[in-house]
């Protein structure tokens, strides 16, 4: 029924002064008439369509920034809903309505962003948790240089060790000959 009234009068052209008057009127509550009708059938979208050529018409249209706000926050648009209802309490500071959904719209907020936040979260807890396995993995396949300690140039002494390197052993020769250091 509220479509029908509002396609009859959408487009209407004839009208003047008081006629013109009425009929945006009634244009008015066909569309929130049919936005609240919308928002029983929980089809958010087209409630939301409606309220807005509501507002088109009446830009302070309180039902209008209600019934728009209520779409938003089942469209699960909460930030959007919210400044519709703030609007209406700007408008009306007693509307109590719109105060608790205020309130509503505050709740499902801090719950997006702690969905947010777990998520963001674990998604760079799994990349961190990547690296470190990359890491790992590195580590794992690099020698230990500790176990071989001291080992090193053994296998290169082609000739017999000196008197000084007999006394320290621990002292690694710098000239490979070692005609330096003989008889040190």
């Amino acid at each position: 029924m509220y479509k029908k009234v509002i396609s009859f009068l959408e487009f209407g052209s004839g009208f003047e002064g008081d006629l013109d008057a009425e009929r945006k009127a009634l244009l008015l509550v066909g569309h929130l008439n049919l936005a609240l009708c919308h928002l029983k059938l929980l089809e958010h979208v087209e409630a939301r369509d409606q309220c807005d050529k509501a507002l088109k018409l009446d830009p302070s249209s309180e039902k209008g920034l209600f019934r728009r706000g209520q779409a938003n926050l089942g469209l699960g648009e909460p930030e959007k809903a919210k400044v519709d209802f703030e609007a209406v309490c700007k408008m009306d500071p007693n509307n109590k309505a719109a105060a608790n959904q205020i309130i509503l719209c505050n709740k499902k907020i801090k719950e997006q962003k702690g969905r947010e936040k777990k998520i963001y979260a674990n998604m760079f807890e799994k990349f961190a948790q990547r690296d470190r396995e990359k890491e790992e993995e590195w580590r794992r396949n690099q020698p230990d240089v500790m176990k071989t300690l001291g080992e090193w140039g053994q296998d290169e002494r082609e000739r017999e060790m000196t008197d000084f390197e007999r006394e320290n052993p621990n002292i690694l020769m710098l000239n490979s000959t070692g005609e330096e250091f003989k008889n040190m």
